[in-house]
């Protein structure tokens, strides 16, 4: 069956993008306010900051040197507002705003692929996602999941529509491609389950396999897809070589993720974060997720349901640590869902939004205010002028070290550190205090939580103090360095 847009659609598109546009006057003001406040958002900062300090922008730098943690795309567009002198707090946090606005449409887009004929379920799907308090945390911020989030909703939904309208391929591979050049290829794996799913449905999903695959358009768009996935991948490979792949694919994604099947070591952390964040909304749509697929018997209802419960049973097989942010990757699936669900159910269709809306009201966050995100934190903004006066004072011969051992290392974030303090230097990081001489040759100036400088100084003499800040130390040592002898009884 074709699914093409009519009249009866209009109302329904109208009225989704007039309710993003709501709330992007509500946020919008916000993008400036306070202080960044996390230690993934100072990350942002110093890795959009290093391409322009570098001159190299096929380079993500981190401490002076190439970082293979995060692919550069959000960085290559907060590099660009930051080096034409915008604001700060808005240069970083504008693009995860556009990202959140821009998933908002992505959902309504998928709950428009899992019930096509029932366009309210447009409207519906994007006021259940706006009632998401963690969805409106992160576009206000400056990190990278509303835009991870967006492309693999895009691509899901994209993939679901070029089935039967395989112009959409192009979309797809669009999605998948900036989406692995965003954070990881969470947009790659979601279509590598769907084709998957195609796969095992053959004639019953609504186009044969091999007609899809002989399409000119797949042919094309599978084309534009590797080009772009792997574009970031080759380069990084052809200058470093396999540094590359052991830090993004090893250390990011397969000790974070690779699954254990030891019992005790089960993660349901994520259950208990989905609890705490709009459990009375998300709730309706977990049940909405999996009745779908025994509602309409169509891939484009199951696929979805098979993401989600994938993506349980990886947050609770990881055998790493994992984050309450992943949930933004599976709320938009769940918003579909129940968007499609409401439009499905309820006789008098514009009901769908007035059902939605309800709930995204009365169980959501959908307006959040600048205290509720707690914008207007300190955060580690006190410790600014102090790093900025390290940097300052930090002469060329000097070795800049940091602190990492203890229970406060992080009390000023590590990416904050080498951003205001570094003066175009790398800091040399130490786990101990015997380490101090390993980490280059004297003088050395450093920054350490005052319990680790007193270990220092028990250890070296000649150290001395030039500055303090809220039990943070800013020292420096002499040309030479000796340990601290032993006294006698």
């Amino acid at each position: 069956m074709h699914t093409h847009p009519s009249r009866n659609s209009v109302l329904p598109v109208v009225l989704s993008a007039a309710v993003i546009l709501v709330f992007a006057l509500h946020y919008f003001p916000m993008l400036s306010a306070g202080n960044i406040l996390r230690w993934d958002e100072y990350l942002t900062l110093e890795r959009s900051s290093g391409f322009a300090q570098h001159q190299d922008w096929f380079t993500v730098f981190g401490n002076q040197s190439p970082s293979f943690h995060k692919p550069p795309l959000q960085y290559w567009l907060t590099a660009a507002l930051l080096n034409r002198g915008v604001d700060l707090e808005f240069a970083l946090r504008v693009w995860p705003f556009l990202f959140g606005l821009s998933l908002l449409a992505a959902v309504g887009l998928l709950a428009h692929a899992m019930a096509p004929d029932r366009p309210w379920a447009i409207p519906a799907a994007v006021l259940v996602m706006s009632g998401s308090g963690l969805l409106w945390n992160y576009s206000v911020s400056a990190m990278l999941d509303t835009g991870a989030a967006f492309f693999a909703t895009l691509a899901v939904a994209a993939f679901l529509l070029a089935i039967r309208r395989p112009r959409w391929w192009y979309v797809v591979a669009v999605a998948v491609g900036l989406g692995s050049m965003q954070k990881a290829p969470t947009a790659l794996l979601a279509c590598v389950v769907a084709a998957m799913a195609v796969a095992a449905a053959g004639n019953s999903c609504g186009a044969p396999p091999r007609e899809i695959v002989r399409n000119p358009h797949f042919r094309r768009s599978a084309v534009l897809m590797a080009a772009l996935t792997l574009f970031w991948p080759l380069v990084q490979t052809a200058r470093y070589g396999r540094s590359y792949f052991r830090i993004a694919l090893g250390h990011q994604m397969h000790e974070r993720f690779a699954p254990t099947l030891n019992l005790a070591d089960f993660q349901m952390q994520w259950w208990d974060w989905l609890r705490g964040s709009d459990f009375f909304l998300w709730l309706p749509a977990i049940v909405a997720i999996l009745v779908l697929p025994f509602m309409r018997r169509r891939l484009e209802t199951f696929v979805p349901a098979l993401l989600f419960a994938l993506f349980c049973a990886a947050m609770t097989l990881a055998s790493g640590r994992i984050f309450d942010r992943y949930l933004l990757q599976a709320f938009p699936l769940l918003a579909a869902a129940l968007g499609a669900a409401l439009a499905l159910a309820l006789p008098y269709r514009p009901l769908a939004a007035a059902a939605a809306l309800a709930l995204a009201l009365s169980a959501g966050q959908p307006f959040q205010t600048v205290d509720s995100l707690g914008l207007e934190k300190g955060g580690i903004a006190v410790f600014i002028p102090f790093l900025q006066d390290f940097s300052h004072a930090l002469r060329d011969n000097e070795t800049p070290v940091r602190c990492v051992w203890g229970e406060k290392w992080g009390r000023i974030y590590p990416a904050a550190i080498h951003h205001y303090a570094g003066n175009g230097r790398k800091f040399r990081v130490i786990q101990g205090p015997d380490q101090l001489v390993k980490s280059g040759h004297p003088p050395y100036r450093g920054i350490c939580h005052a319990e680790q400088f007193g270990d220092l100084a028990a250890l070296w003499a000649g150290l001395h103090v030039v500055a303090e800040c809220d039990d943070m130390v800013h020292w420096v040592s002499g040309d030479t360095l000796e340990a601290v002898k032993e006294k006698g009884p």
